[in-house]
């Protein structure tokens, strides 16, 4: 507990709070294990989801950025090639949150209304298919066809992507939820930030195949 203070109230200095509302969906964890807000990295911690990339994934988040330069919040990419699926945020001017599928397809949101400062993102729909897609607000940003929708066969990394094996464009952001669809629109990831009570370990629990998923980068 004292761990878990001690994380909260660093930072309550370096960041600003803002209420983040949960789309409903019923959650119970395991004995053990405890509900929190939101997780949160400071630019070196990441979730490896275990969910390799494919053609057609989806997914739901509600994300809030801090760090003001070009970081990626999730995907992956083969080395030195045009095969990626990440989706991107840039705090900057212009402010956007692009996602890209291959080498020639991107969605982008740009100075939308959400607050850049706080860089807000309330419960986007990340489509990564034949197309990109962002959906925010029942509003679709779609990119045109890519023509090279081929899957990277790498691990998706969360709050960073996955390149060649490395986390590479970290990014500094809380995130209150994260689903993962599969094509056929079958919940694979249902993360939910929670700590694990015995350690007082954070990460994010999985309810679909009931795995806690801890930090795969560095620092706590």
């Amino acid at each position: 507990m004292k761990k878990l203070i001690n994380f909260l109230v660093l930072n309550l200095f370096v960041f600003i709070f803002t209420f983040i509302t949960r789309p409903t969906m019923a959650v119970t964890l395991p004995d053990g294990y405890t509900e929190l807000e939101y997780i949160e990295s400071t630019g070196t911690q990441y979730i490896d989801t275990g969910v390799k990339d494919t053609s057609k994934l989806q997914m739901g988040i509600n994300v809030t950025q801090r760090n003001s330069n070009y970081t990626i919040l999730y995907g992956s990419q083969k080395t030195s090639t045009v095969v990626r699926r990440v989706a991107s945020i840039t705090l900057s001017s212009p402010y956007s949150f692009t996602i890209n599928v291959g080498s020639n397809s991107s969605a982008s949101i740009v100075n939308t209304g959400v607050d850049a400062t706080l860089g807000v993102f309330h419960d986007l729909t990340l489509v990564f298919g034949t197309t990109a897609q962002i959906i925010e607000n029942g509003i679709t940003y779609t990119a045109p066809d890519s023509g090279d929708n081929a899957s990277t066969g790498l691990n998706d990394f969360l709050f960073t992507y996955n390149y060649g094996g490395t986390p590479n464009y970290n990014v500094e952001a809380k995130i209150s939820y994260a689903r993962i669809y599969g094509a056929n629109g079958t919940l694979i990831r249902n993360l939910v930030p929670a700590k694990r009570n015995s350690d007082n370990v954070i990460g994010m629990y999985d309810t679909v195949s009931n795995t806690f998923f801890t930090n795969a980068g560095t620092g706590e």
